[in-house]
């Protein structure tokens, strides 16, 4: 029997996660471009909810939604085979 284990995360990781990520100009389902702007006020309660989620196991339903984009390739644009799906997680 294989046994994950992640330690919990502190403020300053998620803090520092953030700010390593992307910038994007798409939004997910939840309708948000960035926490970038405001990670200091959200980073605390991220944490909190990071952890628990690590501590139980669980992960909450809203960020596992994403929206899925049909992006053309090539060829005629009639069959649906020619799109590929690109999926805009909930940051």
């Amino acid at each position: 029997m294989l046994i994950h284990f992640l330690r919990p995360t502190d403020e300053n990781e998620v803090c520092k996660a953030t700010f390593s990520l992307k910038n994007s100009y798409s939004n997910g389902h939840d309708e948000i471009t960035s926490v970038k702007h405001c990670i200091n006020e959200v980073c605390q309660p991220m944490t909190v909810i990071f952890n628990k989620s690590f501590k139980d196991g669980i992960v909450p339903t809203g960020v596992k939604i994403a929206k899925v984009i049909p992006v053309f390739k090539a060829d005629d644009k009639k069959i649906v085979s020619n799109y590929r799906p690109i999926s805009i997680n909930s940051c």
